[in-house]
């Protein structure tokens, strides 16, 4: 009977270890997969660098060719003046003049002589620094293909050697094996580029703290080497602080997405000032610095309505000041922002069934924080009727908001799913940034079960939050 047992345990474990190294296997896929594409966008920017190239020398090519022209035409005229010089003699008012304008003419030369030999030589360095562009954009290409290779290879041994390997330490052998070790700038660029994919695969891994480790490596190499407004150290800091966010420091990475947003405004990118100026008030909204957040969506929607009357980026930005007016703690100030964004809704053409059922939830929460239950009432009947369908077509956000209506109602057993619904779904998702939207989710079950009661599953989930700060669920 117990040979049976160990049999049975075996070939339990065995089939446990086949799954796993399939499962690292397909993560490393993924991952040769996005490092393909990486090498792909080096490569078009190296193809991008030699057509700038291209253009850079035909333009300084036309200008050499009127520059050349200019010479010979001054080079004329100074001829002309001077044999006229000599045949009118040395004493006449009329040789002063001549004279004047080939000291003029001479002085002109020279300095279109000097133009030309500087531009030149600028062509000269353009040609370098766009040969070094070049070569580095293939390099970086290549070391980005090799390393998520590598991976792949890794995995691949790991299965047929029936070998248990998680997908961190997966990461972690290629990486020593893969990043270049010698310190000129060249090099130093490769291992930036390499840091960089790597912090981002940790990432995704949720193993943090690794992740900003070599974000942080990256950043600091590029931000020597290419200056701290060059587009790869933007897109490296805008990792980082993202990064820095996951490991709790919400001050550091409130500072360097600020940063980040001052950049963009500087080079006049409104798009990218937008975008990080919204992650920026996501940083605040966790640190629960609402009121910053509020004002940089505010500031935002003004901006919008300015140029037009109204659009679906509109309600998206009224929903998310008064959900962050909710967690304030001012019911009172998301109750008429949830009236406006209903309202829209509803009067728009195909009304968006899934927009409208959110902020039905929001207001409805917004009348029963301010104890006004009669007024509730009605949407709740509404929403009742539709937050099955909201769950069966898989929208975690929209279902977890009635989830929170129904905490507050006190209705813990049916807010349960909805809520643990949103947690579950966020915490299977592998992706930059999925640790910080898991962590709102993990912070409203903390919410539901100390006011459930169920102290342990509290507790279990509290473990789980990022940061010291962090124990106010709220």
């Amino acid at each position: 009977m117990t040979q049976r047992r160990r049999e049975r345990h075996r070939r339990a474990s065995s089939n446990t270890n086949v799954l796993t190294a399939l499962g690292v296997l397909v993560l490393a896929s993924g991952f040769m997969a996005y490092g393909l594409f990486q090498a792909h966008r080096e490569r078009a920017r190296a193809d991008e660098a030699i057509r700038e190239s291209q253009r850079a020398d035909e333009a300084i090519r036309e200008s050499q060719r009127a520059d050349d022209d200019r010479i010979r035409q001054l080079e004329k005229m100074q001829t002309g003046i001077e044999a006229a010089l000599r045949e009118r003699g040395a004493d006449t008012a009329e040789s002063a003049a001549l004279r004047t304008q080939v000291a003029e003419l001479t002085e002109e030369l020279e300095k279109t002589k000097s133009s030309l030999k500087d531009e030149r030589k600028r062509s000269r360095d353009r040609r370098s620094s766009m040969s070094k562009r070049i070569k580095t954009a293939e390099e970086l290409a290549e070391i980005q293909t090799k390393l998520f290779t590598g991976v792949v290879d890794r995995a691949q041994r790991a299965r047929m050697e029936d070998e248990e390997l998680e997908p961190a330490d997966l990461v972690e052998s290629v990486t020593r094996a893969m990043l270049p070790r010698r310190n000129d700038k060249r090099d130093s660029l490769a291992v930036a580029s390499a840091n960089h994919v790597v912090g981002k695969t940790y990432r995704c891994l949720r193993v943090c703290d690794k992740g900003e480790q070599h974000l942080r490596a990256a950043y600091g190499l590029r931000r020597k080497h290419l200056g701290a407004a060059h587009e790869d150290t933007l897109d490296t800091m805008r990792e980082l602080a993202t990064a820095t966010a996951e490991v709790g420091r919400w001050g550091d990475a409130i500072e360097m997405q600020r940063a980040l947003v001052e950049h963009h405004a500087e080079a006049g990118k409104q798009n990218r000032v937008d975008s990080s100026g919204e992650q920026l008030g996501f940083f605040l909204r966790l640190a629960g610095r609402y009121d910053e957040a509020i004002a940089i969506d505010a500031e935002r929607l003004e901006r919008l309505r300015a140029k037009e009357k109204s659009s679906l980026s509109d309600r998206m930005l009224i929903s998310r000041i008064a959900e962050r007016q909710l967690e304030a703690g001012k019911p009172e100030d998301a109750e008429p922002l949830y009236r406006e964004v209903l309202e829209s809704y509803e009067a728009s053409d195909g009304a968006d069934a899934s927009g409208a059922f959110s902020a039905r939830c929001g207001l409805a929460l917004a009348l029963h924080r301010q104890g006004r239950l009669d007024e509730a009432q009605p949407h709740y009947a509404t929403l009742s009727a539709t937050a099955r369908f909201m769950r069966r077509i898989d929208r975690p956000y929209t279902s977890a908001m009635y989830g929170e209506y129904l905490m507050e109602r006190g209705e813990y057993e049916e807010a349960e799913p909805y809520l643990k619904g949103r947690f579950d779904r966020y915490g299977k998702i592998r992706y930059p940034g999925g640790t910080l939207v898991t962590e709102l989710a993990r912070r409203r079950l903390v919410a539901l079960y100390d006011a459930w009661g169920k102290t342990e599953e509290a507790d279990r989930h509290r473990r789980g939050l990022i940061g010291a700060d962090a124990g106010d669920a709220r």
